[in-house]
C-alpha cells in the first residue's frame, strides 16, 4: 500500500478484495477490514492522480507540479 508503484496498488486492492469476497458474512471481518481497505483506496487515488505521494516530495527532495 506504501509503494509509489500502481502494480503494488493494483494487488493491495485486489487482496483487499478477494479477503473481503471470502470473509464478506462475517461483520467483524467486515469492520476490521473497512478501514485497511478504505486507506488502501486512497494511496490508489493518489498514485492514479500524480504517479507519487506528494507528502513525500520534501524528505525525498523532490520538486512539486503545481497540482500537487
Amino acid at each position: 500500500m506504501h509503494d509509489e508503484k500502481l502494480i503494488s496498488h493494483v494487488a493491495a486492492n485486489a487482496l483487499y478484495d478477494g479477503f473481503l469476497a471470502r470473509n464478506g458474512s462475517d461483520q467483524e471481518v467486515l469492520e476490521y477490514a473497512k478501514m485497511p481497505k478504505a486507506f488502501c483506496t486512497q494511496h490508489t487515488d493518489s498514485i492514479l492522480r500524480f504517479g507519487r505521494y506528494p507528502s513525500r516530495n520534501k524528505v525525498l527532495r523532490r520538486e512539486s507540479t503545481p497540482e500537487e
